[in-house]
């Protein structure tokens, strides 16, 4: 071992090496000893005696010492201390309590072991545990996040639950002009001459028919206008509805309403643009298969049209997924018709299966939900009508059923009840998946926590 720099070897001085030649006995009992400033296991420079328990040695002939090696203490002086990461050793120096001969310097003492390091896996809170990211901020009905297909369903269902009193407002109003409309026109329809003709049996004639068909036609126009319309004003209103419960803000329907008036129009011209072009694809279809039966090979025309409408459909669904965000596109950011089309189709995109999916799930679910409310409402027509069935007997030779007044009226306020359910639904999925796409494209989430005034999303 080498030795401190600036410290001389013990016994260097007054201990007699052999190349310092000859020096006196050490002093035996009631002899003087050496001189006060060099006692014996002392160094020039601290000049201390060995402390007590150190035995003098015995009179005798004089004994080398102990080659310079590595000694374990250099006398009263500070020896090697501790190594970095253990603690000072205490009592004596050494290896022990024993009279090493070498003085009683710190030495190579017990240490403190190994402290705690810089990490590790602690437990849970504790010091250098693994600590998990922070949670994304939730000033609403949704994390500030991209979202999973729960967190869409649960925001959607928390956006009726929360604010129930706009939401079921709007639905209700809507679903009851609807409705009506679509109960007159149906009624209309199963009750008129020429339908309980054909159902009875007896073919009707062409004045009949003809007087039939345009007051069918009539109704079916006006229906269809006024369930577009109100679709659309349902769909307007719920989507502004949705994004401010994603903020946590809430709204009176008045307000929801001069919010979304401005959007309208270019929505209903988004909706009949979108229908007439799906309607559009169907036909084009249809058309070779129908030129092929006209031309005189009926069996053929038929299955020509049937593989038509199956191509024609599989890509009006592909259509429908990639413009199924043009909607909230349209009234969040005031995009206009062909404008929100492409913003849809740019969203969609590399990501179509899980749009598909997801929109797909909705409407299944919408459509149990709506299936068992009015199937609820049917039960309970049983019995207005004679014989304790709500349908009447057109013809007793042919068991025909056709609906009364009172089941078409039980029919439509099932349909009422389903639409307080199916359209705030509806309208929450299409909203919160638009976001959650632009969540993961654009990182919408910072714009949304700085309009809430919430500290910023992690990044992800």
């Amino acid at each position: 071992m080498n030795d401190s720099p600036g410290r001389p070897k013990p016994g260097s001085e007054d201990s007699g090496t052999p190349d310092s030649g000859p020096s006196k006995p050490p002093g035996l009992p009631g002899q003087a000893g050496p001189p006060a400033d060099e006692t014996p296991g002392s160094t020039p420079e601290t000049g201390t005696t060995p402390p007590a328990g150190v035995p003098p040695q015995a009179p005798g002939p004089q004994v080398p010492p102990p080659p310079p090696g590595p000694a374990y203490g250099y006398g009263p002086g500070q020896g090697y201390g501790p190594p970095p990461g253990r603690g000072p050793g205490p009592g004596n120096g050494g290896y022990g309590p024993g009279n090493s001969g070498y003085g009683n310097g710190p030495g190579y003492g017990p240490g403190a072991g190994y402290g705690p390091g810089p990490g590790g896996y602690g437990f849970p809170g504790g010091p250098g545990a693994w600590t998990p990211p922070p949670a994304a901020p939730q000033p609403g009905v949704i994390p500030l996040r991209p979202l999973n297909v729960g967190d869409i369903f649960e925001g959607s269902f928390a956006t009726i639950r929360r604010h129930w009193r706009p939401a079921l407002s709007i639905s209700a109003v809507v679903a009851l002009i609807t409705s009506a409309v679509s109960t007159a026109v149906s009624g209309r329809m199963m009750r008129s001459a020429a339908y309980t003709r054909i159902t009875g049996g007896r073919q009707p004639t062409a004045h009949e028919l003809m007087n039939d068909f345009s007051h069918v036609a009539v109704s079916g126009l006006l229906e269809f206008v006024i369930v577009l319309v109100g679709q659309t004003v349902a769909t307007a209103m719920l989507i502004m509805l949705v994004s401010r419960a994603v903020l946590g803000r809430t709204a009176t329907v008045g307000e929801i309403w001069r919010d979304a008036l401005p959007r309208m129009p270019r929505l209903l011209g988004l909706v009949v643009m979108t229908g007439l072009s799906v309607g559009g694809l169907i036909g084009v279809g249809l058309l070779p298969g129908a030129v092929v039966a006209v031309t005189g090979s009926p069996a053929g025309g038929a299955g020509l049209m049937v593989l038509g409408v199956l191509v024609t459909m599989c890509v009006a669904v592909w259509l429908w997924i990639s413009f199924s965000l043009a909607t909230p596109a349209l009234i969040l950011e005031r995009q206009g018709v062909f404008a929100s089309l492409a913003r849809s189709f740019k969203l969609v995109r590399h990501s179509w299966w899980r749009v598909s999916g997801i929109q797909l799930l909705s409407l299944l679910l919408t459509y149990v939900v709506s299936a068992v409310l009015q199937a609820i409402t049917g039960s309970l027509t049983s019995g207005p009508s004679a014989g304790g069935n709500p349908f009447s007997m057109v013809n007793a030779h042919q068991t025909v059923l056709v609906p009364s007044w009172t089941a078409i009226i039980l029919m439509g306020i099932g349909s009422v009840i389903a639409s307080l359910f199916v359209m705030p639904m509806n309208a929450g999925v299409t909203s919160l998946l638009y976001m959650d796409q632009r969540i993961r494209r654009e990182a919408l989430d910072v714009e949304l926590a700085q309009a809430a005034g919430v500290p910023a999303p992690p990044a992800h």
